[in-house]
């Protein structure tokens, strides 16, 4: 099982599109320097209240001019970092969209076992008579963009690698028929996965993320789960 690259589909690109230009509105409506002058400006103002007022007033001037400095100091920063880190996915958002290419794991399962519909939970996917693919999945995300070549759970599907991941929200590309498939105790399941230890994880798939294989066949650890 590995990861090749091939041509993006017409939906990918769209939501590439689309999520290249939200980057694009929120970088332009930042006026991060328009901001942080504009603190600063009105905090010495209150500064200078302070200097002509003597008692209270003149002290809590002296404070809210120093309460709006700091602010206009951490949130400038803030919308600086937010903007420098827009810019690096709108970069990326570019390559990707110049280059028109995606790396991806195909996956043609048997059978699949899922926990409540709809919701974060675990998928059991059936690889092969012995072999298991965990699949941590977080409601809805495969759902994607206006061309739908398939709805999950499916037994044809593509795991998407890190990159594009990170740049759309999306974990998998479906294909085919939906299919009904083995319902599973959420509860259970969690703690089945929590108690197994299995480390073949795929090379390019976020660290955060949850896709492990194991050697084992499909029944028994359906049956493993249901004796918890």
């Amino acid at each position: 099982m590995e990861f090749i690259t091939r041509e993006l589909y017409l939906d990918e690109m769209q939501v590439l599109k689309t999520l290249k230009n939200q980057t694009e509105e929120r970088i332009g409506k930042k006026p991060i320097f328009s901001w942080f002058i504009l603190s600063i400006f009105i905090g010495i103002i209150f500064f200078c209240f302070a200097t002509f007022f003597i008692g209270r007033f003149g002290i809590l001037s002296a404070i809210i001019g120093v309460i709006l400095i700091v602010i206009a100091v951490v949130v400038t920063y803030n919308l600086y970092k937010t903007q420098k880190k827009d810019k690096e996915f709108l970069r990326r958002y570019n390559t990707l969209i110049e280059i028109r290419t995606v790396k991806t794991c195909r996956i043609n399962a048997t059978r699949i076992a899922t926990t409540e519909e709809g919701e974060a939970g675990w998928c059991i996917v059936e690889l092969s008579k012995n072999k298991v693919l965990y699949l941590f999945k977080f409601g809805d995300l495969f759902e994607f963009g206006d061309v739908k070549r398939g709805k999950f759970p499916c037994l044809q599907f593509e795991i998407y690698d890190k990159n594009f991941f990170e740049l759309t929200g999306n974990q998998i590309y479906p294909f085919g028929e939906e299919i009904e498939p083995v319902m599973i105790d959420s509860k259970k399941t969690w703690r089945y996965m929590s108690e197994n230890d299995t480390s073949d994880q795929f090379l390019e798939v976020p660290e955060f993320l949850d896709f492990d294989i194991e050697n084992i066949n499909f029944d028994e650890v359906i049956k493993k789960i249901e004796t918890l």
